[in-house]
């Protein structure tokens, strides 16, 4: 029997990653760091900690992914977001592990070209966040390593024990049925929205992708207050949707326009289904009649 191939998660405690780790146990050896276990602002832990582990390759997950948290304080988000990414890529490549990065479609938040954007459109982003993570980007590729920066959505989940809940979608509208207290959501701004296990199934596919920028998620015009009229629907409580959603009637250029063209990834893994086909698949693999 083949010896299984070892992958190193970063960042593992995320609400992301403790998806794919709970995933990806079950055909890879998973070497688990949260961030207690790793620190990837010193260059010198991560290239330790993967002389020790030599892995196949490194899914790098550990951020400051809270915008609020970037904006307020920058240098912060600079040393884990972008500083720490240099460092896992310069690990990755004296090690000759391939590399995963987590990025965001934040990135597309200046963007003047229409979307859907392709991964090649000018960046200029809006935010601190997006700026930071386009940042690492380009320095990821200036290390050598083998790297594929997959540009994620908004993901959702239902909760799960001793996994990371996180402020999602879903869990704003199982919020808002529960206290029967109103949530107010984009209406004319369309963005991918993604069941985080659509992203974690097909990362195994795309570490033997070329290395490059991809975008990752669920494509198509859905708002937010679109999705959340279906989950609500699908929970039992489409009813009280009037009076849970508050359409926020945003003037033009509130919200930036994240669409993006998720083509190129499709080249290597399944296509990711639409906003509406993830959010159905969710509520049936945890028990909803759809």
């Amino acid at each position: 029997m083949p010896k299984r191939k070892t992958i190193l998660l970063t960042g593992a405690n995320g609400f992301c990653a403790s998806r794919v780790q709970a995933l990806l146990q079950g055909c890879f050896d998973v070497l688990a760091l949260p961030r207690a276990a790793l620190d990837i602002t010193d260059r010198d832990a991560c290239v330790r900690a993967l002389r020790e582990a030599a892995p196949y390759a490194v899914l790098h997950s550990a951020a400051i992914a809270d915008m609020r948290a970037c904006e307020a304080d920058p240098q912060a988000s600079v040393r884990v977001n972008v500083l720490g990414a240099e460092n896992m890529a310069h690990a990755c490549a004296e090690a000759g592990a391939r590399m995963i990065h987590f990025s965001t479609d934040q990135v597309y938040s200046g963007t003047p070209s229409p979307a859907p954007h392709a991964e090649s459109a000018a960046l200029c982003p809006g935010s601190v966040y997006g700026r930071h993570k386009q940042e690492a980007e380009a320095l990821i590729a200036q290390t050598g390593c083998h790297c594929a920066a997959v540009r994620l959505t908004w993901m959702y989940d239902f909760p799960q024990r001793n996994l990371r809940a996180g402020r999602n979608l879903l869990a704003l509208c199982r919020r808002a049925a529960e206290t029967d207290e109103p949530v107010t959501l984009a209406s004319r701004t369309g963005r991918g929205i993604t069941y985080v296990f659509e992203v974690a199934e097909r990362l195994p596919a795309l570490l033997e992708a070329p290395a490059g920028v991809y975008n990752f998620g669920s494509a198509g015009d859905t708002t937010p207050y679109e999705a959340a009229k279906l989950m609500l629907a699908l929970m039992g409580a489409g009813r009280r949707a009037a009076r849970l959603l508050i359409p926020e009637e945003e003037p033009d250029g509130k919200y930036a326009d994240l669409r993006m063209d998720c083509t190129a990834a499709a080249a290597f893994v399944s296509p990711f289904p639409s906003t509406e086909e993830g959010i159905r698949r969710a509520f049936c693999e945890y028990g909803y009649t759809v």
